[in-house]
């Protein structure tokens, strides 16, 4: 029996379609990156409003299970005086308990 060359551990079969990805959901860039995106501008308009009342620890974008941009709202306990919306300008708002969160 031959020995096997180690350098043909390493090819790909030949109907291995190197350099595309079969993934689920497609991702757009400039979909929701642009300063000027509907998104961006709900997020700056909620991060002017929210971001320094106590008891929010941050702000952050995201997904939703279907790929659809979110606005992620941290906060030190599960308030419910906060009283936050559940969306703004037609984007979801998702509330995650994190705690207090530091730099340090």
């Amino acid at each position: 029996m031959e020995p096997k060359d180690p350098r043909k551990q390493y090819e790909h079969p030949p109907d291995l379609h190197l350099g595309r990805e079969d993934a689920a959901m497609t991702y757009d860039p400039g979909a929701s990156d642009s300063p000027d995106s509907p998104f961006e501008k709900a997020f700056a308009e909620l991060e002017s409003k929210i971001l320094d009342v106590d008891g929010i620890e941050g702000l952050a974008r995201g997904l939703d299970e279907a790929g659809a941009p979110v606005i992620v709202v941290f906060l030190r306990t599960a308030d419910s005086r906060l009283n936050l919306p559940s969306s703004i300008r037609g984007f979801q708002i998702r509330k995650e308990t994190t705690g207090p969160i530091s730099a340090g």
